[in-house]
C-alpha cells in the first residue's frame, strides 16, 4: 500500500482521535464520573461510553457521504455514457 492510501487511513483516525480527545478530557478528573462493571468484569466510565458512542456515529456518517458519493459518482458516470461524454 503506497504512502498516498495511508493517508486517508491516518486522517481519519486523527479525526477519531480529536472525538475521542474531546469527550475525554471534557471528563478527566470529573467528581460525577460514573464507573460501572462490564459482563467480563472490567470497569468502564460513562465517558468510555460517550466516546464510543460519538466514534460509532462519526463512522456512520461517513458511511453514509461514501454512500452517496458511490451512488453521484455511478449516476454521473451512467449519463457521461448515454451521452457520449
Amino acid at each position: 500500500m503506497s504512502e498516498s492510501k495511508y493517508a486517508e487511513d491516518l486522517a481519519l483516525a486523527h479525526l477519531l482521535a480529536d472525538i475521542a480527545d474531546s469527550i475525554s478530557l471534557d471528563r478527566y478528573q470529573s467528581l460525577d464520573l460514573v464507573i460501572t462493571t462490564k459482563p467480563d468484569n472490567t470497569p468502564v466510565t460513562d465517558a468510555d461510553r460517550a466516546v464510543e458512542t460519538a466514534i460509532r456515529e462519526a463512522l456512520q456518517r461517513i458511511a453514509l457521504m461514501m454512500d452517496y458519493w458511490v451512488k453521484s459518482l455511478a449516476v454521473t458516470s451512467q449519463v457521461l455514457s448515454v451521452t457520449g461524454s
